[in-house]
């Protein structure tokens, strides 16, 4: 027998999020089912959690292929890099660390 599961949410929220699953011909219950099935199979939350300040392995390598774009393509010199982590461009340091 199905149970039923009850949350507060705050009234701007609700509205947008049932906008956006309209859109997408979904309504907010096959949508918490669909969530919570993902749960389960995955063994965790099914989205990457990270505090906004945070910078994951692919943001990190992201940087890295734009870095290598800008020494490659766009006529930067990469002169190496300083003791201190600190990677120079020209007579640019650029610090690449996060």
């Amino acid at each position: 027998m199905p149970k039923s599961i009850a949350i507060r949410v705050d009234d701007e929220l609700k509205r947008q999020a049932e906008m956006t699953l309209d859109e997408l011909g979904l309504n907010m219950t096959t949508y918490v089912i669909s969530s919570l099935k993902a749960l389960v199979r995955k063994q965790g939350v099914p989205f990457e959690l990270t505090t906004k300040h945070r910078a994951n392995e692919h943001h990190l390598s992201k940087l890295d292929d734009a870095l290598d774009d800008l020494v490659n393509n766009g006529g930067f010199e990469y002169l190496g890099k300083d003791k201190d982590g600190t990677a120079k461009f020209g007579n640019t340091p650029v610090k690449t660390s996060l």
